[in-house]
């Protein structure tokens, strides 16, 4: 399976910036912990964030490592990232995930966040192992359609996101491999291919947004995109708008950079470590 590369364009790479949710702190202190565990450490040097876009993923790793590395294939969501990096053990570079700018043994933590179903995942395990030290961790991450929490209309206003995901955005134009992530990355493909590894979907990133910026996420969405291309951005625009008014209907509402609700992300979590010589068979 060979990968893919969207989300290059610089308007595209700067919706995913401004729209796209942040893992939870929950999540972030579940991979940490599990790490500095299976380390016998709490002493961490380097991680790398792989498909890093435009660095949502990236920044709460800082605090943990000396060093932290954001890699990305998309020249222009490294330049977003950058121009929005001020912490200084934190940088950015353009690589792919099959083959990776870094040398080997030299990584503690390799994430990879809402991401891995657009990789080649042979290559991608591969590097991994290579860039790795023993009883170093691999981390895939994802998030799956919002839903709309607290609030008397939230199941209508789910079911707006949901129509316009389906009808407009998933069936028309995603490419398949956005099943992948509907299917939570239960597809074998994305078994971690050490001897232990562990599940987490408990997980949950909650945010207060605007209808104006719930637009701004479904805008972000490579499928979108791909939708804008295919039918023109007048119509692009004139679906968002009607989902937008739909929204603001149900909260009784006619300014959508006012009107506020409260978003639902569910995170899924697969971890693995790699094994230390002579302890393949160790948890």
């Amino acid at each position: 399976m060979s990968s893919i590369r969207l989300f290059e364009a610089a308007g595209h790479a700067a919706l995913y910036a401004k729209f796209r949710p942040t893992p939870p702190a929950s999540l972030n202190a579940a991979v940490i912990n599990y790490l500095k565990i299976k380390m016998g450490s709490d002493e961490l040097s380097h991680a790398v964030d792989v498909g890093c876009g435009s660095g949502q993923s990236t920044w709460a790793l800082a605090e943990h490592f000396t060093a932290v590395t954001g890699v990305d294939p998309s020249a222009a969501q490294i330049q977003q990232a950058n121009s929005n990096n001020n912490i200084t053990n934190i940088a950015f570079l353009e690589g792919t995930a099959e083959s990776l700018p870094l040398p080997a043994s030299s990584v503690q933590l390799l994430t990879a966040c809402q991401a891995a179903h657009w990789m080649d995942m042979p290559a991608f395990f591969a590097e991994a192992d290579r860039i790795l030290v023993p009883n170093g961790v691999v981390a895939l991450i994802g998030y799956n359609l919002a839903t709309v929490v607290n609030h008397p209309r939230a199941a209508q206003m789910t079911a707006h996101i949901k129509q316009l995901y389906d009808e407009q955005v998933r069936l028309r134009c995603w490419n398949d491999r956005r099943k992948l992530v509907d299917g939570d990355y239960r597809d074998p493909r994305f078994r971690i291919p050490y001897p232990h590894t562990v599940r987490d979907d408990s997980h949950r990133c909650t945010r207060s947004v605007t209808v104006e910026q719930v637009k701004g996420y479904i805008g972000s969405m490579s499928g979108y995109q791909t939708y804008c291309k295919m039918k023109g951005q007048e119509q692009g625009e004139f679906v968002l708008k009607t989902f937008g008014e739909r929204l603001l209907e149900e909260l009784g509402s006619s300014k959508a950079e006012e009107a506020a609700l409260e978003l639902c992300h569910p995170y899924f979590l697969l971890m693995g470590r790699k094994p230390a010589p002579g302890d393949e068979t160790v948890s």
